[in-house]
C-alpha cells in the first residue's frame, strides 16, 4: 500500500516538466519574478493535512490497521466479544501518541524554519543598505554578506574585500567538508566599487537548477559591452554555506527549492520509518496468519456437522478473540523507547550539540553494522607538516631543511640569479624546486586584526608547503588575481604575473599555473598524484619507486613538474582556453581538452611529502568499534601504501592482520579473487579500489 501511494505521488501528482537554463536580468525584471521564493518549508503537515495524512501514516501499515479494524467491528452488534473500550482505547492511545510525536516533530521545524527565513540579511540598492528577511530574498537580489554569515541563496560573487577578489567559504553544512573552499569573485566586477556594481546592468544564463555541488557553467555581460564572460563553480557560494573569510557582495541566481541544497534534500515528504517498524509490520503479518490458522480450526467442527453462512460470523468473532495473540502493546512500548531515547541523546553531555530531528529513528543507531570514515580530518587532524624535499638525485628530511636555507641565502650571494627551472646541480635545483612551491598554489597571505600573517587555503597540504618555502627564506609576501610576490633573501620581492590556473578536482588529480616572471618568459608549473604526472613528465622513471617509498611512511605526497612556453605558444592556448570557457555546452569537456593540450614534456623537478597527525583518541574508538562488532571502511584519495601505513597506524587493521588489494578490471578476475579469498575473508583486511568496488556492488554484491 505504502509503496502504492508513492508511485502515484511520483507518477501522477508530481510530475514536473524538465528543468530549462535560465536567464536573468539585472536590474529586476518582471521575468525575475517568475522563479521560485526563498522561503524553507521543511515541515510535513499543514494545518489542513495534519489529521488525514498524519492517520494514512498510521494506518498504511498493516500492523495498525488490523487493530482498527478489530475495534470497528466491535461497533457490530452480531460480531461483538466484550467492551468497545477495551479494543478501541488501545489503539486510540497508540495512534494518538504517534500523532503527537509526529506534531512535536513538525513543531520543531516549523519554528527551526521560521528562524531562519526570519534571518535578516544586507540587501544593496543602488549602493545603499537595507535590510531584507531571508524569506524575501529574490533572484537578482545584490546582497552584502560579512564573514561568518550564512549564505541564504545560491549566488555568484561579485566582489570581495580581499583585494585579490579570493575569499573563503565552509561547506560542511553542505557536503560534509570540513576544509574551507577557495572562490574568487568574478574578475570584471571585483575591479569595480559597491556604488558601480548596484548601478550596472547584467545579463545572465546559467544553467538551470541541478543538485551538483561540484559543477555551475554559466556566462554573464556587463553593461553593453558585448562580451562574455565566463562563469564557474569558483565564482559561486551555494545555500547554507558560510563566509569565512573577509566580507563579500553576492548576486542571487537560485533560490528556495532551485538551490543545490533543496535539491539535495528528499521532497517527498514521507515519514521516515526505521527498520524496526517494517520488522514489527512483518511479524504481525506472520502472527495475524497463525491467528486465521488457530481461528479455522475451531470452526472445522461446526463446518462439518451445520455447514451454513453463520461459519464465517464464528469465524470473525474467533478472530477477534485471539487478537491478543498481535500485542498492540508492542507498539506502545516501541513509541515510548524512541522517546525516551531521542531524550538521553539530546541530553548527553558526552555528545553536546547532537541534535535528534526525527525522533521515529533514534533506535537504529543500534543496528548500525558499517561505518565509512573520510581518513583526512576524520581519522586525522588535517594539519599537514613538511616532512621530505625528494628530487632524482637526493632526497632531504626535516632534520636538514637548515641546510637547504643556507644553500639557497649562499646560491643567491654568489650570483643572484633569478632564471628559473633549469635543472642543474645542487644548491640551484634545490632552490628552483623550493620557488615551485611558493608559485604552484592556491594559497593567499592575510593579516588578522593584531597585524599577525596567516595563510589562508583550500587545502592544508599547499598551506604546508608555502610555510616550508618561507621556513628557508622563500616567503610568499602578496598574492592577487594576476601576481605573485616573492621574497627572496638577498634580492627582495619578485613578481610574477599570473596568467592561467588550473584548479585541482578530484578527476584530473593535479593542479597547474601558468606565470610570467618577464616580458619573454611564460612557465608552465604543475603538480600532482604521481600516477597522473608520470604521464606528463619526461625522463620519470624514478618517480614510481620515491613515492611508493614515501607512502610506505605514511606521507602523503604530490610530483612538481614544470616548462617553458614560447609567447607564440602561450598566446595559441589562451585564445582556445578562452573560447572553451564561454561554451555553454560541453564547456568542461572542451576546457580540459584544451588543458591537456599543454600538457606535455615537464621536466621533473621534485616530491614532497607531508604528515597527516592522527586524531586523539582514534585509536581507542576504532578497537570499541570492532568490539561492538561494527565494521569500518576507510575512505581516502591516497595512494595504497599511505592508506595502508594509516590504516596501520589508528589499529583499523591489527599489525599482524593479513592484507588482501582487491583489484580487478572485469568480474572474471573479481570471481577468481572472491572465489581464492572464500571461507577466510571475514579475518583479512581488505584494500578496494574505487572501480572494483562499484563492479562488485552492481554485478555480485551478494557474492561480496
Amino acid at each position: 500500500m505504502e509503496k502504492a501511494w508513492d508511485f502515484l505521488q511520483k507518477k501522477l501528482f508530481l510530475r514536473k516538466k524538465p528543468e530549462q537554463p535560465r536567464t536573468i536580468i539585472i536590474p529586476i525584471t518582471k521575468q525575475n519574478k517568475k522563479f521560485c521564493s526563498n522561503k524553507v518549508e521543511n515541515n510535513r503537515y499543514t494545518y489542513l493535512n495534519y489529521i488525514p495524512k498524519c492517520l494514512f501514516n498510521q494506518f498504511k501499515y498493516f500492523y495498525n490497521l488490523y487493530f482498527l479494524i478489530t475495534a470497528l467491528s466491535q461497533f457490530v452488534p452480531i460480531l461483538q466479544v466484550g467492551y468497545r473500550f477495551t479494543y478501541t482505547m488501545p489503539l486510540a492511545f497508540v495512534v494518538i501518541l504517534a500523532m503527537a510525536k509526529d506534531a512535536y516533530d513538525d513543531i520543531r521545524i516549523r519554528i527551526r524554519d521560521k528562524q531562519t527565513n526570519s534571518q535578516p540579511f544586507t540587501q544593496l540598492i543602488g549602493g545603499e543598505p537595507k535590510e531584507v528577511q531571508s524569506k524575501d530574498i529574490v533572484v537578482g537580489n545584490i546582497l552584502k554578506l560579512k564573514k561568518d554569515e550564512r549564505v541564504p541563496a545560491d549566488c555568484l560573487i561579485l566582489r570581495s574585500t580581499e583585494e585579490s577578489g579570493s575569499i573563503f567559504i565552509r561547506t560542511d553544512q553542505l557536503d560534509g567538508e570540513t576544509d574551507w573552499k577557495l572562490r574568487r569573485a568574478i574578475g570584471e566586477t571585483q575591479k569595480m566599487d559597491i556604488q558601480t556594481i548596484c548601478n550596472c546592468q547584467f545579463e545572465l544564463n546559467v544553467e538551470a537548477p541541478h543538485a551538483d555541488v561540484y559543477s555551475f557553467q554559466g556566462t554573464i555581460k556587463i553593461n553593453e559591452d558585448p562580451k562574455l564572460y565566463s562563469l564557474n563553480v569558483e565564482n559561486t557560494a551555494w545555500a547554507n554555506t558560510i563566509v569565512a573569510s573577509d566580507e563579500m557582495c553576492a548576486l542571487v541566481i537560485y533560490t528556495g527549492n532551485d538551490t543545490r541544497l533543496a535539491r539535495n534534500r528528499k521532497q517527498n515528504g514521507n515519514v521516515k520509518r526505521g527498520k524496526t517498524e517494517d520488522e514489527v509490520n512483518f511479524l504481525s503479518k506472520i502472527l495475524f496468519c497463525s491467528l486465521m490458522g488457530l481461528s479455522i480450526l475451531m470452526i472445522i467442527p461446526d463446518l462439518i456437522q451445520h455447514p451454513n453462512w453463520f461459519i464465517l460470523v464464528s469465524l470473525t468473532r474467533f478472530m477477534i478473540l485471539f487478537s491478543s495473540i498481535i500485542p498492540i502493546s508492542m507498539r506502545v512500548n516501541l513509541d515510548i523507547a524512541k522517546m525516551v531515547y531521542a531524550f538521553f541523546i539530546n541530553k548527553d553531555k558526552d555528545i553536546a550539540g547532537a541534535e535528534v530531528r526525527n525522533s521515529t529513528l533514534p533506535e537504529e543507531l543500534g543496528r548500525v553494522d558499517f561505518v565509512l570514515s573520510d581518513k583526512t580530518g576524520t581519522l586525522t587532524k588535517n594539519e599537514m607538516t613538511f616532512q621530505v624535499l625528494c628530487m632524482q638525485s637526493e632526497t632531504i628530511r626535516s632534520t636538514n631543511f637548515d641546510d637547504i636555507k643556507d644553500d639557497i641565502r649562499e646560491c643567491l650571494q654568489n650570483n643572484g640569479e633569478k632564471v628559473l627551472f633549469k635543472k642543474k646541480k645542487n644548491p640551484k635545483f634545490i632552490m628552483r624546486c623550493v620557488q615551485a612551491m611558493a608559485l604552484c598554489h592556491n594559497v593567499t597571505p592575510s593579516f588578522n586584526e593584531n597585524g599577525e600573517k596567516y595563510y589562508q587555503a583550500s587545502s592544508p597540504d599547499e598551506v604546508a608547503l608555502v610555510k616550508f618555502a618561507e621556513s628557508v627564506g622563500v616567503v610568499l609576501e602578496e598574492r592577487t588575481f594576476k601576481k605573485i610576490v616573492l621574497n627572496m633573501p638577498m634580492i627582495g620581492s619578485i613578481e610574477y604575473e599570473i596568467l592561467n590556473v588550473f584548479p585541482f578536482s578530484s578527476s584530473t588529480k593535479r593542479m597547474g599555473i601558468i606565470v610570467r616572471n618577464n616580458k619573454d618568459n611564460e612557465i608552465y608549473l604543475m603538480k600532482g598524484a604521481d600516477n597522473v604526472m608520470a604521464k606528463i613528465i619526461k625522463d620519470n622513471e624514478w618517480l614510481s619507486e620515491e613515492c611508493n617509498n614515501l607512502a610506505r611512511e605514511g606521507l602523503r605526497t604530490l610530483v612538481f613538474g614544470s616548462r617553458k612556453m614560447s609567447q607564440e605558444e602561450y598566446q595559441e592556448f589562451n585564445e582556445r582556453y578562452d573560447h572553451a570557457n564561454t561554451l555553454m555546452i560541453g564547456r568542461e569537456e572542451e576546457v580540459l581538452k584544451v588543458q591537456e593540450s599543454i600538457e606535455h614534456g615537464l621536466n621533473a623537478m621534485c616530491i614532497t611529502g607531508v604528515e597527516d597527525e592522527l586524531q586523539e583518541d582514534v585509536q581507542k574508538t576504532l578497537e570499541m568499534l570492532k568490539q561492538a562488532n561494527v565494521r569500518v571502511w576507510m575512505l581516502t584519495g591516497d595512494k595504497v601504501e599511505t592508506a595502508t601505513c594509516i590504516a596501520k597506524s589508528t589499529k583499523l587493521v591489527d599489525i599482524d592482520q593479513e592484507i588482501v588489494q582487491f583489484f580487478a578490471s572485469s568480474i572474471d578476475e573479481a570471481t577468481r579473487l572472491i572465489f581464492n579469498n572464500e571461507g577466510s575473508i571475514g579475518t583479512k583486511a581488505l584494500i578496494v579500489d574505487g572501480n572494483t568496488l562499484s563492479l562488485m556492488l552492481k554485478e555480485m554484491s551478494k557474492e561480496f
